[in-house]
């Protein structure tokens, strides 16, 4: 594959990538309302300005990158949300997260975390405690997460979990078109399935567990992968290649350390969701990852040499 074809393949993969969460935006349309697409418009004006800012200043081109950062960010907010925080948040994801690294296939972790982390611990009531019921219109402190992991009683149906008629954050809800789509981009190569299926069979099993040993603390396994961001970001976030090792093996051991990590988050901290700052962390953990892979490849060759 020469130069040009790599970056038509980028291209492409970066384009269906975008409709595809861009199709989660507007099934979330029908179950918040429209105005998803104010905190996406604030996520895509804040993002474009500041990127635009830093390429200009070093004499580069905008590349096509700068339009999945902040529809990832504004499916991971609260439908809800203040613009203002929105705001925010898509500013420190490209400045922090992002340019501040040197731009696209520099980062060291997923840009848009970084900004979903930043507001998390900056605005907590906006974050944990206040979401839109698509049911009755009304905010509760109470998401089926939250239900879940806490050990509230569970009153919430199969088929609004599914359909996504529940509270949560904007991307994260409609399972079925999360998972159809999070299907296709791996079928079409775009999103790599180790980390995917390591992340959820991991995460099922240890849950799974969790609740066998001591159910009154570890919530309903199905239940648990079905609510949240579990899904969405399995799919959608985990698998940035930027941010996950090369080595096809370490992805294996990067989604099991993500599920792991998600368990005890979810399960003991004050947080009902955990997988962002567990790819936060994997991301950090990630060259350690390709690091030792990569000596343990020099050692199979030094061996072999030596043999032979």
């Amino acid at each position: 594959m020469n130069q040009n074809d790599s970056k038509d393949l980028s291209l492409r993969n970066m384009l269906i990538l975008t409709s595809f969460l861009g199709i989660l935006l507007i099934a979330s349309s029908f179950i918040f309302g429209i105005r998803v697409y104010a905190v996406a418009a604030v996520s895509y004006i804040v993002s474009f300005i500041i990127e635009f800012a830093f390429v200009k200043a070093r004499g580069k081109k905008l590349d096509n990158s700068w339009m999945v950062t902040p529809m990832i960010l504004a499916l991971l907010v609260p439908p809800n949300a203040p613009l203002w925080m929105v705001g925010i948040g898509a500013g420190f994801a490209i400045f922090f997260g992002k340019m501040i690294f040197g731009g696209l296939g520099k980062t060291v972790f997923n840009p848009a975390l970084v900004g979903i982390v930043f507001i998390t611990v900056s605005f907590i009531p906006y974050m944990t405690t206040q979401w839109l019921n698509p049911q009755t219109g009304d905010i509760t402190s109470q998401p089926p997460i939250m239900q879940l992991m806490v050990g509230m009683p569970f009153d919430w149906e199969l088929r609004d979990l599914l359909l996504g008629n529940v509270p949560g954050m904007i991307g994260e809800t409609f399972i079925v078109g999360i998972v159809i789509l999070g299907i296709a981009l791996l079928l079409l190569k775009i999103a790599d399935w180790r980390i995917t299926v390591s992340l959820l069979v991991s995460y099922f099993i240890l849950q799974s567990i969790g609740y066998f040993l001591l159910p009154d603390t570890f919530g309903n396994p199905l239940y648990a992968m079905i609510t949240g961001t579990l899904l969405f970001a399995a799919f959608f976030v985990a698998t940035d290649p930027v941010t996950a090792p090369d080595y096809k093996g370490g992805r294996l051991v990067y989604g099991f350390g993500i599920a792991l990590l998600t368990l005890i988050i979810r399960t003991f901290s004050a947080f009902p969701e955990g997988i962002v700052f567990a790819i936060i962390l994997m991301n950090a953990i990630a060259p350690h990852i390709d690091a030792w892979y990569e000596s343990r490849q020099e050692t199979q060759e030094n061996t072999t040499e030596v043999a032979s």
